[in-house]
């Protein structure tokens, strides 16, 4: 019989702890069989596995809370990133993981977005620095044009800026001739 450090160390190591008792969970209301479900770390309520993934797909934070809710009660607890891991899809968790950068970076002062399209790379830039080279895509982007011109400096990115513009306007508008 493995002892209590044992049993211990083996639980931390899951990712999700298994229910030991059955139970009835608090949001489908289905009965659930020992092992079938979550205990929630934080918090220790209990859910079945299939609310406690929809709960973490259809959040609209990544900070998950726990689901638990009754008349007295609402559980401020959240989800472990651990347990969030261990209940969805591949596909899933790296949604989920998207969903945390994008919150870190909106409470960050002074971030620029990496201007190739699609591309989620991100800096938090000081004063004092002009060119944000991209982790994801590896392409530089000066932060005083807020563009990418790399090889021309940032006049000469403006001056053919300005002369584009320029050419736009002076195109006679099709569109409008009948």
């Amino acid at each position: 019989m493995p002892g209590l450090g044992a049993v211990m160390s083996a639980l931390e190591r899951q990712g999700c702890v298994p229910n030991p008792d059955p139970f009835e969970c608090r949001v489908c209301f289905m009965d659930i069989k020992i092992s079938e479900g979550v205990v929630l770390r934080d918090c220790l309520h209990t859910f079945c596995r299939e609310c406690l993934a929809n709960a973490i797909k259809y959040s609209d934070t990544a900070d998950v809370k726990c689901p638990y809710r009754d008349n007295q009660y609402s559980c401020d607890s959240s989800l472990q990133d651990r347990e969030i891991k261990a209940l969805v899809t591949p596909q899933e968790y790296d949604k989920h993981l998207t969903k945390s950068v994008k919150q870190a970076e909106g409470t960050m002062q002074n971030v620029f977005h990496c201007k190739t399209p699609d591309c989620p790379g991100f800096c938090q830039f000081e004063d004092n620095v002009n060119l944000f080279h991209c982790d994801v895509c590896k392409k530089v982007s000066c932060l005083t044009c807020q563009a990418q011109h790399e090889g021309i400096t940032c006049q000469e990115y403006q001056d053919d800026l300005a002369q584009k513009v320029d050419e736009a306007a002076m195109k006679p508008k099709n569109s409008l001739m009948i």
